[in-house]
């Protein structure tokens, strides 16, 4: 069984690891740049997957594949101490879920992943 966070069987809250002293400052500094790091190669990602969807609003493999992206953004910020990120991520995603649920991506489901891509990459590169 797969536990989230909050559930009563996973052992911290979102964001939780970055919150306690289980790291020094110096270990959660190399932790966010590691994961920053991680997001612009998945940013980069995506700003393809979005020039093919907005071809092809049909494509289920990058439809799929976005929405993992945004899963894994949501999940790897979370655990930085990112939370606005985690948000965006979050949002992201269920937008995606819940447009793609006939097979299509809609124009502005799309519009909006362009400029939610924008919005990461502003949080990830102020310091």
């Amino acid at each position: 069984v797969r536990a989230e966070a909050g559930d009563d069987r996973h052992p911290f809250r979102a964001g939780e690891i970055m919150d306690e002293e289980f790291f020094t400052e110096e270990e959660r500094q190399m932790l966010r740049e590691t994961a920053c790091e991680e997001l612009q190669s998945l940013l980069a990602e995506l700003s393809k997957i979005i020039s093919k969807l907005k071809k092809s609003p049909d494509d289920v493999e990058a439809c799929t594949r976005a929405e993992n992206i945004f899963h894994t953004i949501k999940g790897s910020a979370s655990m930085c101490g990112l939370d606005e990120v985690s948000r965006i991520g979050a949002k992201a995603e269920a937008d995606l879920k819940n447009d793609s649920e006939d097979g299509c991506v809609s124009a502005a489901v799309i519009a909006r992943l362009s400029e939610v891509v924008s919005q990461i990459k502003k949080q990830i590169e102020t310091p």
